[in-house]
């Protein structure tokens, strides 16, 4: 499904709101292009100063669609590149396709293969390494990868957290220039 590790993340704004999973955030660059995570292990006591004076920010990693709507506005994308992160201001969202197989099908396509749960509008999505037995799965690739015959009995979906995909449309608008959602 992803070729790289993505995260979607927003910088603590101070208002003690707890908007995904925390995560510790050091920039590597004055223009704030490149970063790593960090887990500081300091004493609670000097914890604050600890990351101020090394210049590590707080922020959260976003885990929730709900999330993702109300705060499409503060999102970063922060995107693997050799060790280090990538950042962009903005939700890079990927188009994908995803076929769902129940308990008596046998579909053998050579797709990556993960479980699935159904809810609301959206299927979380899990990596399994082979395909199950006695279980529902799905197959899930990006669009480009799909031959047009198969596309055909597939869904489209879009994936802007990982492991969520959303069938239907957000509220946002895919901009080609930027390649990133913004509210409509």
């Amino acid at each position: 499904m992803n070729t790289t590790d993505k995260k979607l993340i927003i910088f603590d704004d101070g208002n003690n709101k707890i908007l995904g999973e925390k995560r510790f955030i050091k920039f590597l660059d004055e223009g704030q292009n490149h970063a790593i995570f960090y887990m500081p292990l300091v004493a609670p006591k000097y914890f604050e100063n600890y990351l101020k004076e090394n210049n590590i920010l707080k922020a959260y990693e976003v885990v929730d669609e709900k999330v993702l709507i109300d705060y499409h506005d503060r999102i970063y994308t922060f995107l693997s590149n050799h060790g280090i992160y990538d950042v962009s201001k903005g939700i890079e969202a990927e188009n994908k396709l995803v076929l769902l197989v129940d308990k008596g099908m046998d579909i053998n396509v050579d797709l990556p293969i993960y479980s699935y749960t159904i809810k609301n509008n959206c299927i979380y999505v899990k990596p399994l390494k082979e395909k199950p037995i006695k279980k529902d799965y799905c197959y899930v690739a990006n669009q480009e990868y799909v031959n047009q015959d198969l596309r055909k009995i597939m869904i489209p979906v879009i994936e802007a957290i990982p492991g969520i995909l959303c069938m239907g449309n957000y509220p946002f608008d895919y901009s080609l220039k930027t390649k990133r959602y913004k509210l409509k």
